[in-house]
């Protein structure tokens, strides 16, 4: 009696679609476990959070992958969070997915496109702007990221270094080669503008960008599973929020104090003059840096609760500002003090020192005054009739 095999070909087939049904079920599953058991955002933020590495990875893939930014920031949080909030607000951004998938959408966000909206309403025509802030960085740290630019060769034409007390004086800060900034970016070496230029020519860096990106959402994907899971076992949990403190706080914030001016008063005492003096140093060598390589600085004194600069000692903070406008000065810098030019209230403010969305808008509009003043800019501007 003849017995018909099945070809291999009907093997493989059946195989495949064995397969993709499996993946189908699992993908059906996942997809209804988020949809009929919506997790909170505080319970997916006891398990994760958007901490410092996930921060500093994106601004390496921005110095290696992206193209020269023509306007490039430069700061801690004090700057990195508003700049998100303002562009939310005014430019209509909007992250989607899951709450994990947004986090990680937030702590990758390097553009500002407030600020480019405002110097092109005004008559400045920049094609890009770069948020290079990365939460507690020290001018050390912002020192370290543009010296890996000037190795990129992706300096930009203007550089804005926002700058506040905590930046100079943070006595909780590790020693400035032990920062996770200097950490990941000591040993970090660019890829050579030739080299980068073929790469972008072939695609290769969008394909890097997509596949990190989908890495993340697979990550994202399992975790919420586990979340699930433990929510169907009964282990749901009410423990406070992890994610973005200063955001946490501004909510948390009731009567006339700050949550987070306990943290600042440690942050500030005993004042460290070994770390002040050494953090001027390094703003010094920054802008000598940059007027060798011919790029203009805006140095910006972020405006600042009352509060909070009365945790400051008085001949330190008096110190701090004659120091920065001295610095500036000797390098032909602009300084430019925001909260001089606009009045800023307590509604500006998501806590002591970061601030909403209305704050940074007019922050944002000072830095653009600044760079307009600059003569660099009159070939950047072109009229709005033509």
């Amino acid at each position: 009696m003849k017995v018909h095999l099945p070809s291999l070909a009907s093997r493989i087939t059946t195989l495949n679609s064995r397969a993709l049904l499996s993946f189908l079920a699992f993908a059906g599953i996942v997809t209804a476990i988020n949809v009929s058991i919506p997790l909170t955002a505080d319970e997916v933020e006891q398990q994760w959070q958007p901490n410092i590495d996930r921060q500093l990875f994106s601004l390496k893939s921005t110095i290696d992958c992206q193209p020269r930014s023509e306007i490039c920031l430069f700061g801690s949080s004090l700057i990195f969070t508003p700049i998100l909030l303002c562009d939310a607000a005014y430019e209509n951004l909007r992250f989607f997915g899951n709450h994990l998938d947004k986090a990680c959408a937030y702590v990758r966000y390097r553009s500002c496109m407030h600020l480019q909206h405002i110097l092109s309403a005004g008559g400045s025509d920049f094609s890009s702007v770069s948020n290079l802030c990365v939460a507690g960085n020290m001018m050390s740290d912002n020192l370290l990221v543009f010296k890996k630019l000037q190795m990129a060769g992706k300096l930009p034409t203007y550089a804005v270094l926002c700058l506040a007390p905590r930046d100079f004086l943070d006595s909780e800060a590790a020693d400035e080669k032990h920062t996770p900034t200097a950490q990941l970016l000591s040993d970090f070496t660019p890829r050579a503008p030739l080299l980068f230029d073929l790469l972008q020519a072939v695609g290769v860096n969008r394909l890097l960008r997509a596949g990190e990106i989908c890495a993340d959402r697979l990550r994202n994907q399992l975790t919420y599973c586990r979340l699930s899971c433990q929510i169907i076992f009964g282990k749901r949990s009410n423990k406070k929020s992890l994610i973005s403190p200063s955001m946490s706080s501004a909510q948390a914030c009731r009567g006339d104090a700050y949550p987070d001016l306990r943290r600042y008063r440690q942050k500030y005492h005993p004042a460290n003059l070994t770390i002040l003096e050494r953090q001027f140093q390094c703003l010094d060598e920054f802008l000598l840096q940059a007027r060798r390589s011919g790029v203009s600085v805006i140095v910006v004194d972020m405006p600042l609760t009352e509060e909070n600069l009365a945790l400051l000692d008085k001949n330190i903070y008096s110190r701090y500002l004659a120091n920065l406008a001295s610095i500036s000065r000797k390098h032909g810098a602009a300084l430019i003090s925001p909260a001089a030019e606009a009045r800023y209230d307590r509604s500006d403010f998501m806590d002591s020192c970061h601030l909403k969305a209305s704050g940074m808008h007019k922050c944002l509009q000072s830095i653009a005054l600044a760079i307009r003043r600059d003569t660099r800019a009159a070939g950047k501007l072109h009229s709005v009739t033509r």
